[in-house]
């Protein structure tokens, strides 16, 4: 994980969808905050409610729903 960005907050946020191709898809994530040193926290991980037609909507929405999550710490 050494290579990912500071997406939020000092927070790495990792966005996923699954489903089968052609969709619908549903998407999830996990948070991550950022130690000293290289160092991971797991902090959240959640899924979005829902279906979405496309990858882009489902991972669009995950990191929507993750920075607030954030925000809200």
């Amino acid at each position: 994980m050494n290579e990912l960005p500071d997406d939020h907050k000092g927070h790495t946020i990792i966005p996923s969808a699954s489903g089968p191709t052609g969709g619908p898809w549903v998407g999830n994530y996990s948070v991550w905050k950022i130690e000293p040193n290289n160092n991971y926290t797991a902090v959240l991980q959640g899924f979005i409610s829902g279906e979405f037609a496309t990858q882009e909507g489902a991972i669009s929405t995950a990191v929507l729903e993750a920075k607030s999550k954030i925000d809200a710490l």
